[in-house]
């Protein structure tokens, strides 16, 4: 009988990623469709309505709008900006920042095998609190921990600003800049949230407790090896 294996970790994240996206996209694309109102009902003449529905594909079905608008999105065109900079290509305005978006990412990634190996090793085969702590501190989603994390941050800095304690810093309230505070927080939350440590933790806690249980490890004791 075939024994069936589950896919590696990395896989099953990235599944889950494309799953997620997928999900939210169609959820927000009915929301938008369920939105009272239409923008094009404020243009004056027919003509003009009829010119901007052909552009925006108001005239077609939900489903060819939202295929058309996948395809797009796959070959990278993401649209245009209408409001941060109106006629600019939605594309052109990330490019910028997709170096940072991966540096920051490799570090996330890194620091999420730094902790997951660390606490599976500490924990291995046992169920106490810090297994229970990993567990409660990933549960959360990214965007509800990034939320926490900025709000404590403005919160206890204001506080020590208004006992003088000291001066308002740069980064405070977090402005839309560069800035390592905002860096460490997204490392942070994406090594952290929705379940990220939990899941690698788990699954290095498992294999190392395995490990520990293999008959040549304790051979290999016993001719005094170090583990």
């Amino acid at each position: 009988m075939t024994e069936v294996r589950a896919l590696p970790w990395p896989l099953q994240q990235l599944g889950s990623a494309v799953a997620t996206l997928a999900l939210a996209v169609a959820v927000l694309f009915a929301l938008v469709l369920a939105a009272p109102g239409d923008p094009i009902d404020l243009v004056g003449t027919e003509a003009t309505r009829a010119q901007l529905s052909a552009e925006f594909g108001y005239d077609r079905t939900p489903a060819q709008r939202l295929g058309a608008w996948a395809l797009g999105a796959a070959s990278g065109d993401l649209g245009v900006s209408r409001v941060l900079r109106p006629g600019a290509g939605v594309g052109e305005l990330l490019a910028p920042r997709a170096a940072t978006s991966i540096g920051t990412l490799t570090a996330a990634t890194a620091l999420l095998a730094g902790l997951g190996t660390t606490l599976a090793l500490w924990t291995r085969g046992r169920r106490d609190g810090a297994t229970a702590t990993v567990h409660a501190l990933s549960s959360p989603p990214s965007f509800l921990l990034a939320f926490a994390l900025v709000t404590i941050a403005n919160a206890t800095t204001w506080a020590a600003m208004s006992r003088g304690l000291v001066s308002r810093p740069g980064w405070f309230a977090l402005p839309d800049q560069d800035s390592w505070v905002r860096w460490a927080l997204g490392v942070a939350v994406l090594a952290v949230g929705s379940g990220a440590l939990s899941s690698v933790h788990a699954e290095l806690e498992d294999h190392f407790a395995r490990v520990v249980r293999e008959p040549w490890l304790d051979a290999a004791l016993g001719r005094g090896e170090r583990v």
